[in-house]
């Protein structure tokens, strides 16, 4: 397989109020942030994006779970709004449909990026599940490359965690 014109990797590492404990946070810091990209025909005409989904949940002892499909540029989910321009590609994040509670900062343009480049947004969230229910939160990695893709340091890199638990 080709490099795909554009791929988009999101990490999710997801916990209940129940993991939020040293030890729990000890094995999540231990969690990879990036992955290789699996190995797929090219994308049908009209989808240039490969989307790689990769989930680690605290009730599944924290395996990844994957999944990888192709949209359109205007198809790309986890808010994020991708544009091509001149051979740049400008990444921005829209305001969420959800209930987070973290983080604030949206909509806005994380990065551009030239071809041959990989950027990098990190975010944190807190979301209420219902008012007896408690809450989750996550930590994800975006990984969003231009004709490239590489796990190593990124071209750009934008960083929107914040302290989950207050205080």
């Amino acid at each position: 397989m080709r490099t795909p014109p554009i791929a988009v990797q999101r990490v999710a590492v997801w916990w209940t109020e129940e993991g939020r404990g040293a030890r729990s946070a000890d094995v999540r810091r231990g969690l990879p942030d990036a992955f290789p990209l699996p190995g797929l025909p090219d994308p049908g005409p009209g989808t240039p994006v490969l989307l790689h989904d990769v989930d680690l949940r605290e009730e599944n002892a924290y395996v990844p779970q994957e999944t990888v499909r192709y949209a359109a540029l205007t198809g790309v989910p986890w808010c994020l709004r991708l544009r091509e321009h001149g051979g740049l590609l400008t990444v921005a994040r829209s305001a969420p449909d959800g209930w987070e509670a973290f983080p604030r900062r949206w909509p806005r343009t994380l990065f551009t990026l030239r071809s041959g480049e990989v950027g990098r947004y990190r975010a944190n969230f807190r979301f209420t599940v219902g008012r007896d229910a408690g809450r989750l939160y996550g930590d994800w990695t975006l990984r969003v490359g231009h004709g490239a893709w590489h796990t190593g340091a990124p071209a750009a890199d934008v960083d929107d965690r914040t302290r989950l638990y207050g205080g």
